[in-house]
């Protein structure tokens, strides 16, 4: 967790993650298929921050990415 500049707070989470992929294969006439694994990366990152968009009403601004990799 970190604090921002602005007055927020920042949480970043990832992880590394097995899939499995399946691919078809065609050998001599006949298709068969072929699993293999692939390591996916995932990232989560969620912000939180002050928002002083309304006069008289503070709030927040929430702020979600994801982002898969592989």
């Amino acid at each position: 967790m970190s604090v921002l500049d602005s007055g927020g707070i920042a949480v970043r989470f990832s992880c590394l993650y097995p899939v499995p992929v399946l691919q078809p294969m065609e050998k001599e006439g006949k298709v068969s298929v072929k699993s293999c694994v692939k390591i996916m990366q995932c990232e989560l990152e969620i912000a939180v921050l002050p928002d002083h968009s309304h006069r008289l009403i503070p709030g927040q601004r929430t702020i979600i990415r994801f982002r898969l990799f592989g």
